[in-house]
């Protein structure tokens, strides 16, 4: 079966698909994406990802896509794709520009949407280890972009692979903790939900939104060293939630009903 992807105001089977290479996203990394989950061929929380992809256009001086022709585009893929439940991700660099980091004078945006069926998740119990080395800069502003260079997550991820374990946790410069490579982290500590504050160099993420708007959550700073106090640690995205069964030494319950308790919350929509 043919995939068909949206391009420039254009969909196109993928295999015709091709990004020009003076692209500045290819090659400086100059832009921003979105992941959406789609449930019964909609997009859960929708309006919250495009508040954060306008704000993302904001902080990069990037000219915003036009909503309407998104949605357009995203509900003719999702169709002529055949997704009923699945994801998509909508990807925007500053389009091309001269050899050299300086941007064009007037951008044209490159815009570039996808969309994938659901695959099972390949593991639902994870081990962590602390990353100390790529620290999360929690006075950038970028640190609220889901920019298209992500060189620190990849390495951080890479390195807990080669050490045995399956996703890193991330430290700011204070080391407290931030997020991991690609997923906001959630924990229990006395009975009580926390996630680490937006000040500490967590991503805007919308399943953690959703859950402080709901009182599921409130926002608490944490060390490493506190980690011998958590009961169990998640890891949430729009996309899913993992259960976390250790943290280096540090062995944590799988917290089944709990875990069933966040899932409700987040993708019960």
């Amino acid at each position: 079966m043919t995939d068909y992807v949206w391009l420039n105001g254009n969909i196109q089977p993928l295999n015709d698909t091709s990004i020009h290479p003076r692209d500045r996203g290819f090659l400086l990394g100059d832009g921003l994406f979105e992941t959406m989950r789609i449930k019964n061929r909609h997009i859960p929380k929708f309006s919250d990802h495009i508040e954060r992809l306008l704000h993302g256009c904001r902080i990069l001086m990037l000219p915003p896509p036009r909503i309407h022709i998104l949605e357009k585009a995203i509900s003719d893929l999702i169709s002529l794709n055949h997704i009923h439940n699945g994801s998509l991700r909508l990807t925007l660099s500053r389009g091309c520009g001269p050899r050299g980091i300086t941007p064009p004078t007037a951008s044209s945006p490159t815009v570039f949407i996808q969309v994938f069926p659901q695959s099972a998740q390949s593991k639902l119990i994870e081990r962590l280890c602390i990353n100390s080395q790529y620290k999360r800069d929690a006075l950038s502003p970028l640190t609220a972009v889901k920019s298209l260079n992500y060189l620190p997550f990849i390495l951080a991820k890479m390195k807990a692979q080669q050490d045995g374990f399956d996703d890193a946790i991330l430290l700011n410069h204070n080391n407290s903790i931030a997020d991991s490579t690609s997923a906001n982290i959630l924990y229990l500590m006395n009975n009580n939900l926390y996630t680490p504050p937006l000040k500490d160099g967590a991503l805007p993420g919308i399943s953690r939104k959703s859950l402080i708007q709901n009182n599921a959550c409130v926002e608490r700073s944490i060390c490493p060293a506190e980690i011998s106090n958590i009961t169990s640690i998640w890891l949430i995205s729009a996309l899913s939630i993992r259960e976390i069964s250790h943290v280096g030494k540090y062995c944590l319950e799988v917290n089944k009903d709990k875990t069933i308790d966040i899932s409700t919350l987040l993708f019960n929509e």
